[in-house]
């Protein structure tokens, strides 16, 4: 009887201590009004070609708009729920270098790329900043695609799917913070994956750290 009691107890204080969850988050909502954005910053990507890659860095530009929307699918989803929505428009540029025959090359892609992304928020206690799950998909058009061996650069655009088609998924942080022009600044981690073969069975895939300013 006794070991039945000590278990109990245990249980008890394990319920209590890791499992109580009023200690640690609380109901939120996030509330969003129309608004633009610029989402910018480093991104490690990689597109491969045949050739043998050693450094793959880029970067991220993109112009965005954000409003809450009420989701409803005809016949399988209807809420009066609502959820974030953005729409960006961005370049996405990913340079790499990588020796061929003992010469070195430079490679260069530039995509204009469309993200459609939701998020959602973490209800944490105790806590002025906001942390968000994100996901969402991409469609990117390839605009440039050369290759510079020993200063002659050549389009390699022809060997490549020219369209890709993705998802992106990440975290991000919002801090309500004035800064300049921007109303409040939000930092991000976001990993993409593309979905369609750019190149001899190969996918796109990209890691972006990003801040956003609003305007």
């Amino acid at each position: 009887m006794k070991n039945y009691v000590l278990l109990f107890l245990c249980l008890l204080m394990i319920n209590t201590e890791i499992f109580s969850q009023d200690d640690f988050f609380e109901e939120k909502k996030e509330v969003i009004e129309p608004h633009v954005y610029l989402e910018l910053g480093p991104l490690f990507g990689d597109i491969d070609s045949e050739n043998t890659i050693d450094s793959k860095m880029g970067s991220y530009l993109a112009i965005g708009y954000a409003k809450e929307i009420v989701p409803k699918i005809p016949f399988l989803l209807k809420t009066d729920k609502t959820m974030p929505l953005f729409i960006e428009l961005g370049l996405k540029q990913i340079g790499s270098k990588g020796t061929v025959f003992n010469q070195t090359i430079v490679s260069n892609y530039e995509y204009l790329e469309l993200r459609i992304k939701t998020r959602y928020i973490v209800p944490l206690k105790k806590t002025k900043k906001n942390l968000f799950l994100n996901g969402g998909i991409f469609y990117s058009s390839l605009k440039v695609a050369e290759e510079n061996w020993n200063n002659t650069v050549t389009s390699v655009a022809a060997n490549m799917n020219s369209t890709d088609l993705g998802v992106v998924f990440g975290v991000s942080m919002k801090f309500n913070q004035k800064i300049f022009f921007s109303e409040n600044i939000t930092t991000s981690m976001t990993y993409s994956y593309g979905l369609v073969d750019i190149e001899n069975g190969n996918n796109s895939k990209s890691f972006l750290s990003a801040i956003r300013l609003v305007f």
